[in-house]
């Protein structure tokens, strides 16, 4: 060969002929991701560690054993917790200390509700109000259907609805009956109370809205598949089982935005003064912005909830069925910590209002029947695990937008005066508005993830 040249074959066990070793394209690729991963381990280092947790350490501050499993969430009042047993018990319970105030003998069909000292029970044809104090009864209602959902209780009001179709508003205080109406659809999820209104998510997709001084219609909107519990503030959120999340104009219903999931809404949504926090059967919690619908921040959840998230105090909480109440961040997402009970959860967390960080902090009830109050813990906060680890580069700074703020409530109006009302005929179905068409389901967004990921906007006509 000329000037001395020769070629270097190269056999299969990457050397050459000669016995001088040659570097082979795997070793060079790996000496890159070296590289990339010492790279990356420099830029995550000089970014902030994970924040401490704002709710944890919490530390059992007593516990009572029930001595059967609930059958339904529980209720609370400002000084004790009202659970539901399924021997066809009531139990109160107090919370600061965790005694047994008292035990009746009632059975309910559907989650009690508990306001100015009583306690309201559901059970087949009759609504129990139990006395707060010692659980004697203070007064029945005979309805002539089943009770068909969850009662709603607020400033003296009292709402239930029948398997037959009616909706009875009551005066709390003794049960007497104020006004009822008939939808022709049956009432399944717990109604809403906001300022002046009542919100009625029916089960054939209808939500209607009423006067609640006097039951009159004011306006119905019908959405694809059977809405959950309604959250009502300057506008509708609410979510339902065609896997669609929805905001609705508060004036007459028109869907403003709906962003789609990959399964049913679970319980009511929560929100701050920027965004919506909601749960689904995809096992995602997720955030959006309250005004715009765009995606802030999503998390799988590995665990199945059972219903919407809480805030507590400085963080969302969720929880489901699982022994876990996993603790995020509003504003980012970010883990906030993960509380571990001793048995599966039957309800999420209640934050007890009112007492000092040294007292109960929260109250949590497991399916076995165990009711424990947290508190507290001492030592330093923990620092959640960030998994997976932070990006290669730092995030850009997130656009700000403008503040939502929740709108004042009107005041509601006082129930009328204990005066039996004159006899009047119940209005029919026929008498309401007719229900708008459900809105056109465009194709879904991108697939979620941190990103400005936008709702499907209003796509028929108000």
């Amino acid at each position: 060969m000329a000037g001395g040249d020769r070629i270097a074959r190269v056999p299969p066990d990457g050397g050459y002929y000669s016995g001088v070793r040659v570097r082979s394209v795997r070793a060079c690729r790996g000496a890159v991701l070296l590289a990339a991963l010492a790279v990356a381990a420099v830029v995550a280092g000089a970014q902030e560690p994970p924040a401490p947790s704002p709710i944890l350490p919490l530390e059992p501050a007593w516990s009572t054993d029930l001595g059967g499993s609930p059958s339904h969430p529980p209720a609370y009042g400002p000084d004790a917790a009202y659970v539901v047993l399924r021997d066809g018990t009531v139990a109160s319970v107090a919370l600061d200390d965790g005694r047994i105030l008292w035990c009746v003998g009632q059975p309910a069909d559907w989650a009690p509700a508990a306001a100015d000292g009583l306690v309201v029970v559901a059970y087949d044809r009759r609504l129990f109000a139990l006395s707060a104090s010692d659980g004697a009864v203070a007064w029945t209602f005979a309805a002539d259907a089943p009770v068909s959902a969850p009662p709603v209780w607020r400033s003296g009001w009292l709402v239930a609805g029948l398997e037959s179709g009616d909706v009875v508003a009551l005066r709390a205080a003794d049960g007497l009956e104020l006004w009822r109406r008939r939808f022709g659809a049956v009432l399944r999820t717990r109604p809403s109370i906001a300022g002046q209104r009542l919100y009625l998510p029916l089960e054939d997709g209808r939500i209607t809205v009423l006067q609640l001084a006097s039951g009159d219609p004011v306006w119905t909107r019908s959405i694809g598949g059977r809405p959950r519990e309604v959250l009502a503030l300057d506008a509708l959120f609410v979510g339902s089982t065609d896997n669609f999340f929805y905001r609705l104009a508060l004036d007459d219903g028109a869907v403003e935005w709906r962003w789609r999931t990959g399964g049913d809404i679970v319980g009511a949504p929560r929100i701050d003064a920027e965004r919506v926090f909601f749960v689904a059967a995809d096992n995602v919690v997720r955030a959006l912005d309250r005004r715009s619908g765009v995606q802030r921040w999503r998390e799988p959840l590995p665990l199945r909830p059972t219903e919407g998230p809480a805030l507590v105090g400085p963080a969302l909480a969720v929880a489901g069925v699982s022994p876990e109440v996993r603790f995020f961040d509003p504003r980012s997402g970010a883990s906030a910590g993960i509380y571990r009970a001793p048995g599966e959860l039957a309800a999420r967390p209640f934050l007890v209002p009112g007492l000092p960080s040294s007292g109960t902090r929260l109250v949590v009830l497991t399916a076995d029947g165990r009711i424990a109050g947290l508190e507290a813990g001492y030592g330093p906060p923990r620092a959640p695990l960030a998994f997976p680890p932070p990006p290669f580069l730092p995030e850009p700074a997130r656009r700000a937008l403008a503040d939502v703020l929740p709108v004042d409530e009107a005041p509601l109006p006082p129930p009328p005066p204990p005066v039996v009302p004159e006899a009047t005929e119940p209005a029919s179905s026929d008498d309401l508005p007719d229900a708008g068409a459900p809105p056109d389901e465009p194709e879904a967004p991108a697939a979620g993830g941190r990103g400005p990921l936008r709702a499907e906007p209003a796509t028929h006509a108000g």
